[in-house]
């Protein structure tokens, strides 16, 4: 029996509404901020240089790529490569639908503040208020690991792609450095 395409989309929220509930339950101590667009790809977060603003740059519009590959290798110690902030652009739920792009009006930003703390950041729909939950986490060869157990396995990755596998469901999920 074929899925209707609401299928899919509804469990993609499902999942995205558990990793949201999963990084509500642990707590990030101190405040972070992110590096200016022109020090993205080569500074980490500087957790005490928060002087104002979001975390999540909400000030900066939402990142859309269209065209993409996902990567196919491992560049780089994962550690080293998840600091910084990451656009969630596109997921695969393994149900042959094949890659999907979030709505337009779905903003979903994770930002590695650095070696163990994240911010989820999130706008499920138009006229929705931000939303930033905080977790800790940790990373052990391709697992990243969240306080409360949730996670995944880094699938493969470049310094500005990022794949990952979804623990709760198994759904892939494609990443872009912001």
């Amino acid at each position: 029996m074929k899925q209707h395409p609401f299928h899919r989309i509804a469990l993609s929220i499902v999942a995205a509404s558990a990793l949201a509930l999963g990084l509500s339950s642990c707590a990030v101590s101190g405040e972070t901020t992110t590096p200016s667009s022109s020090e993205k790809s080569d500074s980490p977060v500087d957790a005490s240089s928060q002087a104002s603003g979001s975390v999540c740059n909400w000030d900066e519009t939402r990142l859309i790529v269209a065209d993409f590959t996902p990567p196919t290798g491992q560049q780089g110690d994962l550690a080293e490569i998840l600091v910084g902030e990451w656009q969630y652009t596109h997921y695969d739920l393994g149900l042959g639908g094949g890659w999907e792009s979030w709505e337009d009006d779905n903003d979903r930003r994770y930002v590695y503040a650095d070696a163990t703390e994240l911010v989820y950041c999130v706008i499920a729909k138009s006229g929705d208020s931000p939303s930033e939950l905080g977790a800790t986490y940790t990373v052990v060869g391709d697992q990243i690991t969240l306080d409360n157990g949730n996670g995944s396995t880094a699938v493969a990755w470049t310094k500005d792609v990022l794949l990952l596998s979804n623990h709760y469901d198994d759904s892939l999920e494609l990443f872009h450095r912001r």
